[in-house]
């Protein structure tokens, strides 16, 4: 788990509603794919699976919520395998900019995750 930190756009008193999702390469400067979507991990966001209803005699998924989201994939946009998220990385494409700063910021042992309510 990480805090929360966007100060190179300064939004880290703004926690996003949105979730971001991605993989970033060790050295932090690149990833492979990025996901911006409304959907979250919680069981209600994914359906249900009804196996064999009674009244119809078929197997059917009960969807509560619909969700919307957007996945950039490199080979769409620039034709590599990858989006440079640092500057240094590449002149010739632009830099992906990411809604938090990286590298990730973990907690400390002693710190307890919270949200900001000022």
């Amino acid at each position: 788990m990480y805090q929360w930190k966007s100060e190179k756009i300064n939004r880290t008193h703004a926690l996003p509603r949105l979730n971001c999702y991605t993989r970033i390469s060790p050295d932090n400067k690149e990833i492979p794919w990025f996901l911006l979507s409304s959907n979250g991990l919680l069981r209600n966001s994914w359906g249900k699976y009804n196996r064999f209803l009674r009244d119809t005699g078929k197997d059917s998924l009960f969807i509560t919520r619909y969700e919307a989201g957007v996945l950039f994939i490199p080979k769409f946009f620039i034709n590599r395998d990858t989006f440079p998220i640092s500057e240094e990385t590449s002149s010739e494409v632009p830099t992906f900019l990411l809604p938090f700063d990286v590298p990730l910021t973990p907690y400390e042992l002693d710190d307890e995750p919270h949200m900001d309510r000022e």
